[in-house]
């Protein structure tokens, strides 16, 4: 069954919540951002809205598309307008020609459709095979034809397009060591590579491709600020934090900007003062949607608003997270 035929469309939740692009748009953007993506799930080309002849009612794009979704979204025209550019400015969207698109969306009825012919021929191959057994059990033994099954069960293709192909067996390997989302992103993009013609194993390929894309290495200062984090994720919500490549990524990131608040204030700028004050950050956020949420690609999207909210007695937030820092530098000069 095709993605737009399905009564739900894939939301990856975490990276729904933890997306940076996504958390730079407003409330409002946001809600027409699902109603959106309803409709792209609907739409003929899936994860895109063709702007027909009949809705280019002036010269901008964006209006156009308001005045042909207005029609559907319970928005007024102008909140539709308004949203589209702010979604479009943060690279949430993109328009290509008389295309509204989101990329996620299209990469996954992508993944769709391989799937769905690579099941087709493996299910053709498996049924000649089948046939096959079939009649060469009228003259073998029951256990061989058991071992004929068998084999053709094991080399079942899970994926194939061109000259490439990967095996269910091979697929599942993959997937044991790398997550089910990364393995088919990597897949997509060797499909999409035009020199894929000089690859002559998919699974080895994949595999290549994999072991670059492994999260970057964590300097041991870093992964002792990575155990701070976990483990007051943890005293907070008492689960375990599953770790991914995002995390460090947005740990090197956040280590940049206390660097940067560091120098601002003129302290001395250690090992120990940087963890003192991420520590502090960690441990004192008080947003409610924010701890809900946890994560450290949150954290460094939200780094400014963090340090504005923290409250400690009397004075502006921001002062009175300055002095708790400044407090924390004090204590190991």
């Amino acid at each position: 069954m095709s993605l737009r035929n399905q009564p739900y469309f894939p939301l990856y939740v975490q990276d729904y919540l933890t997306d940076e692009k996504l958390n730079e748009c407003s409330a409002q953007s946001q809600g027409v951002y699902i109603k959106l993506m309803c409709l792209m799930h609907k739409s003929d080309e899936y994860g895109k809205i063709l702007l027909k002849q009949k809705d280019k009612q002036n010269g901008k794009q964006i209006n156009n598309f308001a005045y042909k979704l207005v029609k559907h979204l319970p928005f007024a025209e102008k909140i539709i307008i308004d949203s589209l550019t702010e979604l479009i400015e943060e690279k949430v969207l993109y328009i290509d020609n008389d295309f509204l698109c989101q990329k996620r969306m299209i990469k996954d009825n992508a993944l769709s459709i391989i799937r769905s012919e690579a099941g087709k021929k493996g299910g053709n191959k498996t049924q000649s095979k089948s046939n096959f057994a079939k009649a060469k059990s009228e003259a073998n033994s029951e256990n061989e034809n058991e071992g004929e099954i068998e084999n053709i069960s094991k080399d079942e293709i899970q994926i194939k397009f061109k000259h490439l192909s990967l095996s269910k067996t091979d697929y599942q390997k993959l997937c044991d060591k790398y997550s089910i989302k990364l393995v088919d992103d990597i897949i997509l993009k060797i499909q999409n590579y035009k020199k894929n013609t000089k690859y002559t194993s998919l699974y080895l390929t994949a595999l290549s491709w994999l072991r670059k894309e492994q999260k970057p290495e964590l300097t041991k200062f870093e992964s002792l600020l990575a155990d701070d984090f976990i483990n007051q994720y943890y005293s907070m919500k008492e689960i375990e934090y599953y770790w991914t490549d995002k995390d460090s990524n947005s740990l090197k990131e956040v280590i940049s900007k206390i660097e940067f608040t560091i120098k601002s204030k003129d302290f001395i700028l250690n090992d120990k003062n940087i963890r003192a004050s991420f520590q502090k950050i960690i441990s004192s956020i008080n947003d409610n949607w924010i701890k809900e949420n946890l994560s450290l690609t949150i954290i460094n999207s939200k780094y400014n608003e963090i340090i504005s909210k923290i409250k400690n007695g009397k004075g502006s937030l921001r002062e009175r997270t300055i002095e708790k820092m400044e407090k924390s530098f004090a204590e190991n000069q």
